[in-house]
């Protein structure tokens, strides 16, 4: 921590320095934390709608100003250095509260009623989203729609406080009746069975289905969502538990170790569809002969309140692109 602060000072000391009408230019540590976020410069440039030379050009000014390399490549990937490394955690708390910040202006700028806030878990593939955005707008252009990504537990907390107005999550029973208790609407769009991602180079990746009792003695990454992690807990015997030796609380850093072959991870089928052509490079998804059970997407809303009309009309365009 001492370290991420010094250089934070050294920053600052530099910036004032050059006389810079701005305490902080954000845009250089947004790159860091997307690239990180999502593992190449190609795919955060795809989700910031900027170019690549732009985001290289801009880490590569913070890299000079700082005195030490920020990511490094090793092969074709691009991963952060030691120096990155204890950096980043800094740089990932600065850029979620940023967030936050943008959204609150933004949420005091527009007004109240035409402002509708999104939680959008893992489940939904990047284009979907791009088109219904795209068709939402279109016919309802006075509304202003902010996106807030994180996992299903935490918005479906976010949603119970009212600190957004509606969300597409993983549901279950006990979800479901958390739902139901708090007075909030839910709409299941389509359920999602569970594949097991190997490395294209792993020895399970030649079978066409596999069983639970393959991976008995393979390691096991899972994602740290409440509901995924707990589906799967109770589907694994206690043979398999013993095996789980990381959890994560996203999916890149699960895909690129899986990719190394590092071990192997079980994860919902909806998640290969969010995943694009390069990103799914190297690695397998194969299904279960042995499991029938799946988990469920839905898309959830507080009922009775003014946000409940967005919230269906939303709903709609979503409904004729999922079916």
């Amino acid at each position: 921590m001492l370290f991420r602060y010094n250089i934070l000072l050294k920053y600052f000391k530099i910036i004032l320095l050059k006389g810079k009408k701005t305490l902080l230019n954000i845009k250089p540590f947004k790159y860091i934390y997307n690239v990180e976020k999502y593992g190449t410069i190609r795919e955060a440039a795809d989700k910031m709608f900027v170019t690549q030379p732009t985001i290289s050009q801009q880490i590569k000014k913070l890299e000079e100003t700082l005195g030490f390399p920020i990511f490094e490549k090793r092969g074709r990937k691009i991963q952060l250095t030691s120096q990155g490394e204890e950096l980043y955690p800094f740089i990932h708390d600065l850029i979620v509260s940023i967030n936050k910040l943008e959204q609150n202006i933004s949420s005091i700028q527009k007004d109240e009623n035409n402002n509708i806030s999104l939680g959008l878990g893992p489940v939904l593939p990047h284009d979907l989203i791009k088109k219904v955005l795209v068709k939402f707008n279109k016919e309802y252009p006075d509304k202003f729609i902010s996106i807030i990504e994180s996992g299903s537990i935490e918005l479906l907390n976010l949603l119970k406080n009212k600190e957004i107005d509606f969300a597409i999550i993983n549901t279950n029973n006990d979800i479901r009746v958390d739902l139901s208790e708090n007075n909030i609407v839910h709409n299941s769009l389509f359920n999602s069975n569970f594949l097991l991602m190997t490395s294209s180079n792993h020895i399970l990746a030649k079978k066409e289905t596999v069983s639970f009792k393959d991976i008995k003695n393979e390691s096991l990454m899972l994602y740290k969502n409440g509901i995924v992690q707990k589906s799967l807990l109770q589907l694994l015997n206690s043979e398999n538990k013993q095996n789980i030796f990381l959890s994560f609380v996203e999916y890149t850093s699960i895909i690129n170790l899986v990719r190394d072959n590092m071990g192997v991870s079980i994860v919902p089928a909806s998640l290969k569809k969010t995943l694009s052509k390069e990103e799914k490079k190297g690695i397998s998804f194969l299904n279960f002969h042995d499991f029938g059970k799946s988990i469920e997407v839905s898309y959830i809303y507080k009922d009775n309140e003014k946000k409940a009309s967005d919230a269906k009309a939303f709903l709609l365009v979503l409904d004729s692109y999922i079916k």
